[in-house]
């Protein structure tokens, strides 16, 4: 058994995915290091994790739930960002917005879990050829950076995504980058969202308080935009991130009822700029037999500013050890009665 206090620390489901596909195609420790307690293996015929071990939380054990499938879903921002690493420059890109959707399969629930991309995270990433580049602690941001813009930029966030909850397993991932906001908005006939920012500086027809039905290049600034917008924090863009995600959601919901193929068309559409550790039949069977799962509320566990001494003025969050512990449990484990 491990100690999890000694580590570190209602719409259907169809439309959860689809509308968080949508969003993510426009947007995108040590945090008291987490000790692993044995391996975590991902069984590829059901693709539930399996010999996870016992953790004990404020004097109680629990058990991690047997039919969980976690889900990385991943928005990355131009591959034309680099970031460097022992004096070589990557150019994978880097996740400007990272969900967790944990399904559960004995509960008939989903949580979506939003994590900002300035989380601090220990972790070794890999380059393009697959080899480690060493540990680090930085934010998680950087992780899709390292690899291949695919594969292998995905598993490094799934690995530090994994890391920093307490050696969670992730089962899958889904990447996409920004190229696929419009035709992923433009597919459902637009977006209607009320402006709450100051968008003047990109885009004048995006007026302040003004309710306005997206196109596709509307769509990819409301989300991914940051510098010159309100108050330029990564904060208030995840605000829009969720309300995108929601009205998104009201767009859609209408559309599917109509149309069940709607789902294959958005994800052909997004097909060259996305990587999925799922096939196109897995995801369709995970909608099927999930549709009239409850879906709870997005968890976006929260921190605090840390200084960065690097020299590059980055925004660093320590997320908060203790909610975050809690969210883990609450989301992950079950008590084992006496």
């Amino acid at each position: 058994m491990r100690d999890l206090l000694n580590g570190h620390n209602k719409t259907k489901l169809i439309i959860i995915i689809a509308a968080a596909v949508a969003l993510l195609a426009a947007i995108y420790c040590v945090l008291n290091y987490f000790e692993r307690y044995g391996e975590v293996e991902d069984v590829t015929g059901d693709g539930f994790a399996k010999t996870v071990p016992d953790i004990t939380y404020e004097g109680e054990t629990y058990s991690y739930k047997g039919r969980l499938k976690n889900i990385a879903i991943l928005g990355v921002d131009d591959k034309d960002i680099a970031n460097e690493k022992n004096g070589v420059s990557y150019m994978g890109g880097r996740t400007d917005m990272i969900f967790l959707v944990s399904i559960d399969y004995a509960n008939r629930t989903v949580t979506p879990i939003q994590i900002t991309r300035d989380a601090m995270v220990e972790y070794a990433p890999m380059d393009s050829s697959g080899n480690r580049l060493g540990s680090d602690y930085e934010s998680i941001t950087f992780a899709y950076s390292y690899g291949d813009g695919g594969r292998i930029s995905a598993n490094n966030t799934k690995e530090a995504l994994s890391n920093l909850l307490y050696g969670t397993p992730i089962t899958d991932c889904f990447s996409i980058q920004v190229d696929g906001v419009a035709p992923l908005n433009d597919a459902v006939g637009g977006v209607t969202v009320t402006v709450e920012d100051d968008f003047s500086n990109i885009d004048p027809s995006l007026t302040q308080g003004a309710t306005v039905t997206l196109t596709g290049t509307q769509a990819a600034e409301f989300v991914r935009s940051r510098t010159g917008v309100g108050d330029e924090t990564n904060e208030e863009r995840m605000s829009r991130h969720r309300t995108y995600l929601t009205s998104f959601m009201d767009t859609l919901r209408p559309k599917l009822e109509e149309d069940r193929t709607l789902i294959s068309t958005l994800l052909d559409g997004i097909s060259e700029y996305s990587y999925s550790s799922m096939s196109a039949a897995t995801i369709a069977s995970i909608i099927n037999n999930t549709a009239d799962f409850e879906v709870k509320d997005i968890i976006t566990p929260t921190g605090t500013t840390v200084e960065d001494k690097t020299g590059h003025n980055w925004h660093l969050v320590e997320l908060d050890d203790e909610q975050l512990k809690k969210i883990i449990v609450n989301t992950f484990y079950e008590k084992v009665e006496e």
